[in-house]
């Protein structure tokens, strides 16, 4: 599961309008009280299954673009938060359970228009 959102230029450091950017919750990690977790926004979800990966031929001809490295992640929100604020009654054992708690809870809290993409 991941959520589509329009991330503006002025919210990005590569100043172009993203429409229908990529959200995906990732790094996520539970302690006895918390959960953490990352929300990274790609521009597509191609983008991000290629993010980190080693571009074989990263060139055109001429120059280069400057690394060999996928980087695609254009923001990132670090949550940390007390488990029963997302899980009042408990982590379910479902890892797929647990990440559809996660994104109704970021939807509920940020208020934003996020839409579902199921994978």
């Amino acid at each position: 599961m991941g959520l589509l959102l329009d991330l503006p230029k002025e919210k990005n450091t590569m100043y172009y309008d993203f429409k229908e950017a990529y959200w995906v919750v990732e790094n996520l990690g539970y302690d006895t009280t918390s959960c953490g977790f990352q929300l990274n926004a790609y521009p597509t979800r191609e983008a991000r299954i290629m993010d980190k990966n080693i571009l074989s031929n990263p060139t055109i001809g001429v120059g280069s673009s400057g690394s060999n490295v996928v980087n695609s992640i254009l923001y990132t929100w670090n949550v940390q938060i007390a488990i029963t604020d997302i899980f009042p009654n408990g982590i379910p054992l479902d890892s797929d359970t647990q990440k559809k708690a996660i994104y109704e809870w970021i939807k509920s809290h940020t208020g934003l228009p996020f839409t579902d993409v199921l994978e």
